[in-house]
């Protein structure tokens, strides 16, 4: 089996112990921190508010202290990332977004998030000045971006998005100037921080990137009046700093980041400024491919400058870039084609892909690197005119099935030295094949999701026994390559795993089989990857561990099990892009898992944290393997001595007291408004959705909304509706309700009041003695609500909306100056709701 070296990845390891224990000890951070976040959106409402907060700051203690003593045994293990000390400080971080979610879960402050994401990376400061951490540089810079996206799009004072998306708006520059100087800052920074794969840097190109397009396609959707010259400044910007980035850096991921931004821009300018009309869809056709085959041999030269001698294979990202841009170019062909010709005769059709496919053999046997790109766009081209013109989706014939499929083939067959070219053909083939095969049992057989379930569990173990084979025969790996990333693709990509699979007809889809499948195959590949390096006793240890996990705790999450098996293929192929790529699946397979209605979330969030404790300990046990082959490496700076740890130390403790302050002071204020405020009861209109970190909640609406939006625009004070918080009066009814009474003006201390007798509003002088015995109530204007103190959600346990639903009215306890706390919900007799 050929191995290839990456220096500086967790591949690199000479023994499986080593891998073991740098992929345990981060997925072990990933399953706790996901544990984490489950357990906290289960809402365990049987535990005091307080207690509840407190047994989440001893968490972030534990973890704070793992840290800072295993900084103390090696100095330099904080600034790695793979290391017991970062995960240590990584689970607290996350612990932190999580105490956050669960002071508002506990205290019913609402589903407005930015707050929360704001406070967080303020409260990660510290520990991203001392320890340079790489994952709390990362999480700062997403929340960062996620808190300020997020307040321009609630507050209308800065941009919501009913001023957002209104002409001549610039609020998305904002957003600009934010990345933009983070970017400038992983440059200014670069020395103070381990960053091997400059992460941050490409993380911040990204950001600001999609940024500008962002303010772009805004100036498009509206038609901006500056439009065409906020077109060429950003089209300045992207390709100005795609040049910078490939020339003067070396950097070709951030120049693709950059370039493919300029690419979108360009595209959309082009065709917002000319149309889309029969005689220029010839003109869009001609500009993107022309600007894409400018960007992308622009990238291949400077790649073929910076690593001359490896010229044999393109990058995965350089690939990624490629097949994007393809795919758009074949796209304005299709639309230009249909447009042009119109629908045509299948002998058209067929003619088009003889014609292509002899062009690309000609191409193959006598290489030219200006027609090295054609191969590509004429495949897909005519595959995908054949498959929209002859029905292939709707109503597949098995003879034009079988004739694309072979004509894939020979596109596959001729094509040795097109990695692309190869995954391509093998996807559409493949592609074609399974929506064949589908479509086929859905017409003839009745109980064809059985059946369905036997073509799934025969796709996955073909795609185990390609994989099989490949290992088996080296020399032929070059050539199965594409086809099993495209097999693999199909399976992941096309939603094959996907926990609920989509029903065709109304008949459910189970997948038994295919789940059995999938769990079995992960201690089968464990054994099969290291039972030439090991003893049995330990190969059969391991798999009966790994049989446990897989079919226990993941059997209902195929996508999870097949991460597994990527993961464990990674090792063997030393295939660090399969790595990543079985990391992201897992990620996915998390989300999907989360938002399942299958099992509660305590259970997922208890299986979770048992995983990962299992996986923490082998990592503990491995410890003595990574200290040796990693304790002496980090910084420039290696021997960091009594003061760098003094230092840490302090910043640890201050990082860790600040966030314990924050937060206890912030549940000391509202235990005490609880306590002390002035009980008001207002009508609301409850709905049921999910939030990522705080679980189940349902959107409150509340009358006072109402009372204010039906107000006659000849009576009320229209003025006074205009500002971001408004102040109001109310008075309980008779069934201890609250109704509106009057309104203040934002500005002054004058209030329009409401005379029951006149039915008509009062001027200030004549509300002076109207205000006795009446509650003000601050109000906020929220998601296009009037809300009390923007108090948007109550949470409520998972599994329990039905029974919340019966809500009829929200019981807030306010204070003198209006402040509300969401204090319980009540039913139609005013009577309070508990959790069952």
């Amino acid at each position: 089996m050929q191995v290839k070296v990456l220096k500086g990845s967790i591949l690199d390891r000479p023994e499986w112990k080593q891998f073991l224990s740098a992929s345990s000890l981060l997925l072990a951070a990933v399953l706790l921190g996901s544990a984490l976040i489950m357990a906290i959106a289960a809402n365990w409402l049987s535990w005091p508010k307080v207690g509840r907060v407190a047994l989440l700051q001893g968490t972030i203690t534990v973890f704070v202290f793992l840290a800072w003593y295993r900084a103390q045994q090696v100095p330099t293990d904080w600034s790695r990332a793979l290391s017991l000390s970062s995960m240590g400080l990584a689970l607290a971080a996350i612990a932190v977004g999580g105490l956050l979610a669960l002071i508002g879960q506990s205290y019913q402050t609402g589903a407005d998030p930015w707050q929360l994401f704001a406070v967080w990376a303020l409260l990660l400061l510290p520990w991203l000045v001392v320890t340079r951490s790489l994952f709390i540089i990362l999480i700062v810079l997403l929340l960062t971006n996620v808190a300020v996206f997020l307040f321009l799009e609630v507050d209308p004072a800065w941009g919501g998005f009913a001023l957002l998306l209104t002409p001549n708006s610039s609020y998305e520059l904002i957003l600009i100037a934010l990345n933009g100087v983070f970017l400038a800052l992983s440059h200014w920074a670069a020395p103070y921080y381990r960053d091997p794969y400059l992460l941050v840097r490409r993380l911040a190109a990204f950001l600001l990137m999609s940024a500008v397009v962002f303010w772009q396609s805004m100036a498009w959707l509206y038609q901006n009046t500056y439009m065409e010259w906020q077109n060429g400044i950003s089209l300045l910007i992207l390709g100005a700093l795609g040049a910078w980035y490939l020339r003067r850096q070396q950097d070709l991921v951030a120049g693709a980041i950059f370039y493919g931004g300029f690419y979108i821009v360009a595209l959309g300018f082009f065709v917002v400024t000319i149309g889309v009309w029969t005689s220029s869809v010839v003109l869009l056709f001609v500009f993107c491919a022309a600007v894409g085959w400018g960007l992308i041999w622009d990238l291949r030269r400077v790649w073929h400058n910076t690593e001359p001698s490896s010229h044999q294979k393109e990058p995965w990202f350089l690939r990624a870039f490629y097949l994007v841009v393809q795919h758009i170019v074949v796209m304005f062909f299709l639309l230009m084609f249909w447009m042009l010709f119109g629908v045509v005769s299948p002998l058209f059709i067929h003619l088009y892909l003889l014609v292509a496919l002899g062009i690309i053999i000609y191409i193959q046997k006598n290489p030219n690197k200006w027609l090295q790109d054609l191969p590509l766009f004429l495949w897909l081209s005519s595959v995908f005119l054949a498959v929209v013109s002859l029905d292939v989706l709707t109503q597949p014939s098995w003879g034009v099935i079988g004739w694309l499929v072979a004509l894939n083939g020979v596109v596959y067959a001729v094509s040795d030295s097109r990695w692309t070219l190869r995954f391509s053909s093998a996807l559409m083939a493949l592609g074609i094949i399974v929506n064949g095969i589908f479509w086929s049992l859905d017409q003839v057989w009745e109980y064809w999701a059985d059946y369905s379930d036997v073509v799934l569990t025969g796709l996955f173990l073909g795609w185990l026994l390609l994989a099989w084979v490949m290992a088996q025969k080296t020399r032929w790996q070059q050539n199965l390559s594409p086809l099993w990333w495209a097999w693999g693709t199909l399976l992941v990509g096309g939603g094959l795993l996907s926990v609920d699979f989509p029903a065709i007809g109304g008949v459910e889809v189970t997948l038994q089989r295919l789940r059995w499948a999938v769990s079995a195959a992960v201690p089968a590949v464990f054994a099969y990857v290291l039972w030439r390096q090991y003893a049995w006793v330990w190969v059969i240890g391991g798999s009966l561990l790994l049989a446990i996990v897989s079919m226990v705790w993941l059997w209902a999450v195929p996508l999870a099990n097949l991460a597994l098996i990527a993961w464990l293929w990674s090792y063997a192929r030393r295939d660090h892009v399969l790595l990543w790529c079985a990391g992201i699946v897992f990620l996915f397979a998390l989300g999907g898992h989360y938002y399942a209605q299958d099992r509660l979330l305590i259970t997922k969030a208890m299986e979770l944290a048992l995983a990962g404790a299992v996986l923490a300990l082998i990592t503990w046990l491995l410890r003595d393997d990574r200290t040796k082959l990693e304790g002496t490496t980090g910084l420039a700076n290696k021997d960091l001595g009594k003061k760098t740890n003094v230092r840490l130390g302090l910043g640890l403790i201050v990082g860790w007291g600040l966030i314990l302050s924050v937060s206890g002071l912030d549940v000391w204020a509202k235990e005490k408004l609880l306590a002390e405020g002035q009980s008001v009861v207002l009508k609301l209109a409850p709905v049921d959705p999910r939030a990522l970190m705080q679980g189940d909640y349902m959107a409150l609406s509340f009358e006072v909304d109402r009372w204010l939006r039906q107000l006659p625009d000849a009576q009320a004070p229209r003025s006074s509706l205009s500002a971001k918080t408004l102040n109001v009066y109310v008075r309980p009814n008779a069934q201890g309700v609250a109704q509106l009474v009057a309104v203040q003006k934002p500005l002054g201390k004058d209030v329009w009041w409401w005379d029951e007798h006149l039915q008509q509003w009062g001027s200030p002088s004549q509300g002076e003695n109207g205000l006795e015995q009446t509650q003000v109530v601050q109000l906020k204007y929220k998601k296009g609500r009037w809300l009390p103190s923007g108090i948007d959600a109550w949470f409520f346990p998972e599994g329990q909306a039905a029974y919340f639903a019966q809500a009829q009215y929200g019981e807030f306890k306010v204070t003198p100056t209006g402040k509300a706390l969401l204090y319980q919900l009540l039913d139609e007799k005013a009577q309070p709701l508990t959790a069952p």
